[in-house]
């Protein structure tokens, strides 16, 4: 998976970079991390994340939104006791562009959101994943981070650090 994102990732970036310099708005991004080895209570699966950057014409400041699958969600559904899972985020990014010459740029964010946590709820009886097929009770937390990036042209490099992962990142901007 990683390489099949990396390759489109690069077609993506020749095709935009092909189309000349204008004054990009939009950023999308994609990110990935390692995950946390070893410890029998936290998730070992890769974190990775997903983002949109907007920033409105003759601004410096940016806003967006991210979504992540990061830290550990306990599953106690379908007769599961603490089942260790990834969890998802869904976060807000608001941040500042510092615009250098020749095309290139930095960007300097913070990330707040909310994290899935866990799921629980009665055991089903008939195989169902709840107790009269309910939809599980989730628990979520409180997510917060930093995004740090490098731009040239219309390429973006970068840092994505929350409470639950770090993960490098790579956009375009269109």
């Amino acid at each position: 998976m990683r390489l099949t994102l990396g390759i489109c990732l690069m077609l993506v970036s020749a095709q935009v970079f092909s189309a000349g310099e204008d004054s990009s708005k939009h950023v999308i991004y994609a990110g990935v991390g390692n995950a946390e080895r070893g410890n029998p209570n936290k998730s070992d699966d890769t974190p990775w994340s997903l983002g949109y950057l907007y920033r409105a014409k003759n601004s410096k400041a940016f806003y967006g939104i991210d979504f992540a699958r990061e830290g550990t969600s306990l599953d106690n559904t379908s007769g599961q006791n603490d089942a260790i899972e990834q969890g998802f985020s869904l976060n807000l990014v608001v941040g500042r562009d510092l615009n250098f010459n020749n095309g290139w740029g930095a960007g300097i964010g913070v990330l707040l959101g909310a994290r899935e946590a866990g799921e629980s709820c009665p055991d089903s009886y008939l195989g169902y994943q709840c107790y009269a097929d309910e939809d599980p009770d989730t628990e979520y937390d409180f997510n917060y981070g930093a995004v740090l990036h490098l731009t040239f042209k219309k390429a973006l490099i970068g840092a994505r650090i929350s409470g639950e992962s770090s993960q490098l990142m790579f956009g375009v901007a269109f």
